[in-house]
């Protein structure tokens, strides 16, 4: 066996299982300690003198995962669940027969405890509203970001013509402002008046999103085994109670609607965002780039939100290539729970393109809708 010294590279791998039905009960791979002690080892032996290879970390994720031996890796690479011909690719990307253009689908958190635990109850309650998944790490420090990825080559992002200062006028949905939103949920209603949701057996004044009836404070009710006792335009609710339906309502959809390509505003784009992205580095490879939004202040929205993602072919070095985005009515839309339906944001948004979520040297305007 030849010593560590007369190696190119030295390669450790890494895994996690997962399956369906079942909590991963860590973010952690199942070679995480491991992976820590030998990217230590191997840090502190150089620092003694020892000639060694540079670390590179090959890692099959089912998902997010915490990276805390990447700090003495010199490089990572992720597959993910990637299939039969996972060596193969493997070895394109390492043996640079490939340059990477994969981007992360999740952030990769600094600790697992900056993370939602799973739930081990019957009953889950998402306190955490809109911020889901990366969009709740935002402002908070992890490991690697949402949409992060590196590539073999470099590139440089300039903007195509001049930037836009206004969307179009809503062609396809009403417009809303913050203060037509009405909070987190319906207003407060009072006995007697109409409900939409599940029963809570709490009488007098009911809560935001509540409704009176018969003494009770309803939610809707899916199912209720006293549904078929209750008149035209009600649903039974829990405790023997019935919930009138709200006017012009059946049976309220349990999500938003999806809405419709011509509904969307896809015709017809508000906004046009073109860039052209050019391989400012010494090997062919393609790029990935991103477009975020902002919200203007008001509306509730996590603070980036990706509106769309844009593929360059293979480009030679010095080859450039313009790339188009379009926003749509829905990209520039708020789901209103008063109204049940999509409706357009009014006021200042800013559009950002570049290669991650928090790419520093994005391209960014502002715009008013």
């Amino acid at each position: 066996m030849r010593s560590p010294a007369a190696c190119d590279v030295a390669i450790a791998c890494g895994g996690a299982w997962s399956r369906e039905g079942t909590d991963r009960s860590s973010l952690n791979l199942d070679q995480h300690q491991f992976l820590v002690q030998l990217g230590r080892e191997r840090t502190r032996r150089v620092a003694d003198g020892e000639l060694l290879p540079p670390l590179i970390v090959l890692a099959l994720a089912p998902g997010a995962i915490t990276a805390e031996w990447a700090a003495d890796a010199h490089a990572v690479l992720v597959l993910f669940s990637s299939g039969q011909v996972t060596g193969a690719a493997a070895a394109d990307v390492l043996f640079g027969r490939v340059s990477p253009s994969g981007r992360l689908p999740v952030s990769f958190p600094h600790a697992q405890s900056d993370t939602i635990a799973p739930s081990r109850g019957s009953v889950i309650e998402y306190t955490e509203g809109l911020g889901v998944g990366w969009k709740g790490l935002i402002g908070r420090q992890v490991d690697y970001p949402f949409g992060f990825g590196l590539s073999y080559s470099s590139f440089s992002y300039q903007w195509a013509g001049s930037r836009p200062t206004h969307a179009r006028p809503a062609a396809s949905l009403r417009s809303i402002t913050p203060s037509e939103m009405g909070g987190a949920g319906p207003p407060v209603r009072h006995a007697g008046e109409e409900c939409w949701w599940e029963c809570d057996k709490t009488s007098g004044s009911c809560r935001s999103g509540f409704c009176g009836t018969a003494g009770a404070c309803c939610r809707h009710a899916y199912g209720s085994d006293d549904e078929a006792s209750c008149g035209q335009g009600a649903l039974g609710c829990e405790d023997k109670h019935c919930c009138v339906l709200a006017a012009g309502h059946s049976r309220p959809p349990p999500h938003p609607p999806p809405m419709s390509a011509s509904a969307a505003g896809a015709e017809t784009p508000a906004l046009e965002l073109r860039i052209n992205v050019t391989n400012s580095g010494a090997v062919p490879a393609a790029e990935v780039a991103q477009l975020y939004l902002a919200f203007p202040p008001g509306y509730a929205e996590p603070a980036l939100l990706l509106r769309g993602f844009a593929k360059t072919a293979p480009l030679a070095p010095g080859q450039a290539q313009e790339l188009l985005f379009e926003l749509s009515d829905r990209d520039l839309a708020v789901w209103d729970v008063t109204s049940e339906e999509w409706r357009r944001a009014t006021g200042r948004f800013t559009a950002t393109i570049g290669r991650s979520s928090r790419d520093e040297h994005s391209l960014s305007c502002v715009f008013d809708a």
